[in-house]
């Protein structure tokens, strides 16, 4: 029977992993005819799904092991103190001289509660208010490293009264949908830069010759942007809108078409 004339093992650990964790405490025994080899990853959790491969690197060139049972491959459970390969070497090898071993381990899922519990936070609801108005309304966010934030707003319309309208004052509804990106993230504080559309109703002023001087509450498009604010489980937003109204109407808009709205709420 063969047997493996091992001169010298000398190991070291090479990671992939996220969240600092990293492969440590490598030791390697030899019994018989088998090698094993055992290791720590350091910070992990149960939950946590690692792939994990082992090679050995002989004059710089590093070559996979196959020939082995234990805590390698695509499911390895993060969680224990220790782990170990099994190698059954003369079944890859035909003897083993001078070795490097090195373990790999790349972090495929993260299933713990803590994360879940994060992924969790990203949804967020607030009332807001805004002016000119006075106006009320709400605003839903699904918000990450990016997301997305939808708004409505019903307010009572700001008019001109110099342009010569003499009717009551419309309310006027008005939506939003943004794009969101966060900015920092430190100390359970986080801010977001929030940017996008607006569509909202205005009273235009058309006149026309053969017709007169009419007033008609048409939706028009504009632009918003503005900051969210999260402490924990309280959010807080404050953001600024235009509506334009040359890109859709030939008349003069005679209400507010400018606007600021402030919202608190909470994250889920």
């Amino acid at each position: 029977m063969k047997r493996i004339p091992i001169l010298l093992l000398i190991f070291f650990c090479s990671t992939s992993l996220s969240f600092s964790q990293k492969v440590d405490s490598i030791k390697v025994e030899q019994s018989g005819d088998f090698i094993k080899i055992g290791y720590q990853i350091l910070n992990s959790i149960p939950g946590q799904i690692y792939r994990v491969k082992v090679l050995f690197s002989i004059n710089g060139l590093n070559t996979e092991i196959r020939s082995a049972t234990g805590d390698m491959g695509d499911y390895v459970v993060g969680g224990k103190p220790e782990y170990w390969v099994v190698w059954d070497v003369l079944k890859d090898v035909d003897e083993l001289g001078a070795a490097e071993f090195v373990v790999r381990a790349e972090l495929l899922a993260d299933n713990n509660p803590e994360e879940k519990k994060k992924r969790k936070g990203l949804l967020s609801i607030q009332g807001v208010l805004q002016s000119p108005g006075p106006g009320a309304g709400v605003r839903f966010g699904i918000m990450g490293k990016a997301g997305v934030s939808f708004q409505f707003v019903y307010a009572m319309a700001v008019i001109d009264y110099e342009s010569g309208y003499a009717g009551p004052e419309p309310n006027l509804s008005r939506f939003s949908t943004d794009l969101t990106v966060r900015l920092s993230n430190k100390n359970n504080f986080q801010t977001h830069l929030l940017a996008g559309i607006t569509v909202g109703q205005q009273v235009i002023m058309e006149t026309m010759p053969q017709w007169g001087t009419n007033y008609m509450t048409h939706f028009g498009p504009g632009i918003e942007a503005g900051m969210v604010f999260i402490k924990k489980k309280a959010v807080f937003s404050l953001t600024a809108s235009k509506l334009l109204t040359s890109l859709s109407e030939e008349g003069e808009a005679i209400s507010k078409t400018g606007y600021l709205t402030a919202g608190f709420g909470l994250r889920f």
